[in-house]
């Protein structure tokens, strides 16, 4: 049977042409014991969290697999890199497990978890032991990289009372945790923040100077392996057959459960192909659909690391750049089969957006009488949103709203100013200009503002048509913000 050892991206890390035997065997000697330290940790997923797909050390070891497809067989690792790969590829997901976030009670103390159990407490048709686990799953998936950031550092009790570190060579661990650390945690990062690893870490001391350390080299091939494996070995037959699996977990266990292993295009050696072996049944439509968007998710990470990895002063892009067939439903339907039925692209669309906001967010909703005192009264609620959420984040904060009507130019502007909690770049991209999808209620408003969500504040703003009313008064609207606890020089 294939092991991580024969792929070719481990042949490359540790091939003879580096020389420095004894720092060598080193490093394969410490990620040897690191690889059965990790072990440990990875097994308590599947008995926390059954109803996750593989998640254990078969998961990591076919990260090189999926990595050196990706890659290509010529692609350049040094044996520094390899190990520090390596580390990153053990603890990635390390943390899905109660042990490893220091147990249920530190895990259910903090923030986010208060804030994830508010979307449950009105929930009559759940006992209280079902919200909390409930509660547990998605925290511990929201928070599992920001803690894999840790785990190098970290020491673990075994049942039988002894304690260990994953990385045991003390040198290496205290030198290199943090990267490691960093890697890891990345592959839940967006690329902008995946930049800020760098391109260049020199060598520890004492290993030759060429043995630099390349972290968004490692960082994207972490993450396009981690989009990449998606086949049977995450969800076996016997394990299909044996756990009691429902609802959208099912759908993503008979997705992977038909797929083979990733490969290359051999009729376009820059693209990567994601296939089945079981043609999927009508009544697994939403099981496929489970591959496509997983397939885009991989399509998206192999284009954005093409982009990142070129662009460097010495290119170092991957092999694989696309996913064959991730153009559309119809296109993947040649690599991932259906039988008796055939997925299309079948999206609601808008063509007139323009006359649907008119409709729900202006006249016809609000009439054509008194324009400006609605336009008014919905701007107002909206900075009093703002403001009320600053108010249980910022003790004794003091809100102000200011209203008033500006000359410009021969034109008339209303301006209205808060001082609340104030807009990322995410939120205007994804909320405000979203016609009809609120902020409040979001996993963004919970990222970007822990805390609120469980401290008792209720928007006044429900649907996310609003603001949309102003276009009854007004030609242009412009919007400057910036997060209340953000810099001066982050305005948008």
């Amino acid at each position: 049977m294939m092991t991580y050892k024969d792929t070719t991206l481990w042949k490359e890390a540790f091939n003879d042409k580096y020389g420095h035997i004894a720092l060598r065997e080193r490093l394969t000697n410490a990620f040897e014991i690191a690889h059965n330290n990790a072990s440990f940790l990875l097994n308590k997923i599947r008995i926390d969290f059954p109803s996750l797909t593989i998640h254990d050390i078969t998961h990591v070891d076919s990260l090189w697999q999926v990595a050196s497809i990706i890659a290509g067989k010529d692609y350049q690792l040094n044996p520094l890199e390899g190990f520090i790969l390596g580390c990153s590829f053990l603890i990635h997901d390390a943390a899905l497990s109660y042990i490893a976030v220091g147990g249920k009670d530190s895990l259910r103390s903090t923030t986010e978890w208060k804030d994830f159990h508010s979307d449950y407490i009105s929930k009559s048709d759940m006992t209280d032991e079902e919200k909390e686990y409930e509660t547990d799953f998605r925290t511990i998936r929201y928070l599992h990289a920001k803690y894999a950031k840790d785990l190098c550092n970290q020491i673990f009790d075994r049942e039988n009372g002894s304690t260990f570190y994953i990385i045991e060579d003390d040198e290496l661990r205290k030198h290199l945790w943090q990267v490691i650390g960093d890697i890891a945690a990345s592959h839940h990062w967006n690329m902008d923040k995946v930049k800020t690893l760098g391109n260049q870490i020199p060598a520890l001391a004492g290993f030759p100077v060429d043995w630099r350390i390349n972290p968004l080299k490692l960082a994207c091939l972490l993450r396009c392996a981690d989009a990449g494996h998606i086949d049977s070995g995450r969800a076996p037959d016997y394990l299909l057959k044996l756990l009691d699996i429902n609802g959208v977990s099912r759908n993503h266990w008979e997705a992977q459960n038909k797929l083979s292993q990733i490969d290359i295009d051999t009729t376009n050696k820059f693209n990567v192909i994601i296939a089945s072996n079981i043609a999927f049944s009508e009544s697994d439509y939403a099981a496929w659909n489970v591959v496509y968007d997983a397939v885009m998710v991989l399509n998206n990470e192999l284009i954005q690391s093409y982009e990142v990895l070129n662009n460097l002063p010495s290119p170092i892009p991957f092999q694989a750049r696309r996913v064959s067939g991730a153009g559309s439903r119809e296109e993947l339907c040649k690599y991932v089969k259906t039988c008796g039925w055939f997925p299309c692209d079948a999206n609601i669309h808008i063509s007139n957006i323009e006359g649907v906001i008119k409709t729900l967010g202006g006249e016809k909703l609000y009439g054509k009488e008194k324009k400006v005192e609605y336009v008014v009264r919905e701007l107002i609620q909206n900075a009093r949103d703002a403001i009320v959420a600053r108010k249980y984040l910022e003790e004794g904060f003091e809100g102000r709203i200011d209203v008033y009507i500006e000359e410009k130019d021969n034109n008339q502007w209303l301006i209205v100013k808060d001082n609340g909690i104030g807009m990322s770049m995410q939120t205007i991209k994804d909320y405000l200009l979203n016609f009809g999808k609120s902020f409040w209620a979001s996993d963004l408003a919970k990222e970007e503002n822990p805390g609120l969500a469980s401290s008792g504040f209720k928007s006044v703003g429900q649907f996310g048509i609003g603001f949309y009313s102003i276009f009854m008064i007004a030609s242009e609207v412009i919007v400057e913000t910036r997060k209340y606890n953000e810099s001066l020089n982050s305005n948008h």
